[in-house]
């Protein structure tokens, strides 16, 4: 299964929160938004959210990889984020 994860830019709501939109096509339809106070949480949580979601296909057997098919982990995809 190919699946495509992309994090939008944070976006500062009219009520101050700000917010990412959060993708990862081919797992999901839609996925919520990411809230933050300020724009870099609303990136770090865009980010964990990716990262568990990945995490629960791997331990299902996923493997996961660069568009050109070279292998990468969770930790060298996200780093510490989540």
């Amino acid at each position: 299964m190919k699946v495509v994860i992309a994090v939008g830019p944070p976006i500062k709501q009219s009520t101050g929160e700000w917010t990412c939109e959060v993708e990862a096509a081919g797992l999901f339809e839609r996925l919520p938004a990411a809230r933050g106070v300020d724009a870099l949480q609303a990136v770090v949580m865009a980010l964990s959210l990716l990262r568990t979601l990945l995490a629960a296909e791997v331990e299902r057997g996923a493997h996961l990889c660069w568009p050109g098919g070279e292998s990468i982990s969770l930790g060298e995809l996200f780093g510490r984020v989540g």
